[in-house]
């Protein structure tokens, strides 16, 4: 009588079967291979050695620009960092940029790949350093174009950046 696995119910003859090796041996291998093909749990903690490879994933540093009239033109930024993570349509991004000069009308900064849709709230995004508006709310706010996000206030309208401060944000949304 052929028992199975408590886990994944793979089976495994008893001591007293017949020894009928090919047909144990394709038994224990379709059970295998319909595991793997279904979804995978673990029941433990799982090591990879080597590289592991997901299908669907990419990562990378990118450049945003910082643009002032919320995404109307560019102005000198030094990026500190920005980088971001994809898998399938979802990205992770985060960035640090100091901006150079002072912003009229609105600061809006780079997303990483634009967004399939627009998102009044993606995360964080926030202006540091000295003399920041006490009114920002730090949410992280699409422009129209899902490009772009834009610091706002909590009471009203888009906040100005001044040469010198940081421009941070943190965000996670469906990619075009």
């Amino acid at each position: 009588m052929v028992q199975t696995t408590p886990v994944y119910g793979w089976p495994y003859p008893e001591l007293g079967d017949s020894p009928t090796v090919p047909a144990h041996m394709q038994a224990l291998a379709e059970a295998v291979e319909s595991t793997l093909q279904g979804n995978l749990t673990l029941g433990g903690n799982l090591t990879v050695p080597g590289t592991l490879t997901v299908t669907g994933f990419a990562h990378a540093t990118f450049s945003p620009n910082v643009y002032t009239g919320g995404g109307a033109s560019t102005v000198s930024r030094t990026v500190n960092s920005a980088r971001y993570w994809r898998l399938g349509n979802l990205v992770i991004a985060q960035a640090d940029v100091t901006v150079n000069a002072n912003t009229s009308g609105g600061v809006a900064i780079d997303l990483p790949l634009p967004s399939a849709v627009r998102l009044p709230n993606c995360g964080t995004c926030a202006l540091t350093g000295s003399g920041t508006p006490a009114d920002q709310s730090g949410i992280a706010f699409m422009t129209a174009d899902s490009a772009k996000l834009v610091v706002i206030a909590y009471s009203t309208g888009f906040r100005d950046a001044t040469s010198g401060q940081g421009l941070r944000y943190s965000v996670m949304y469906p990619a075009a």
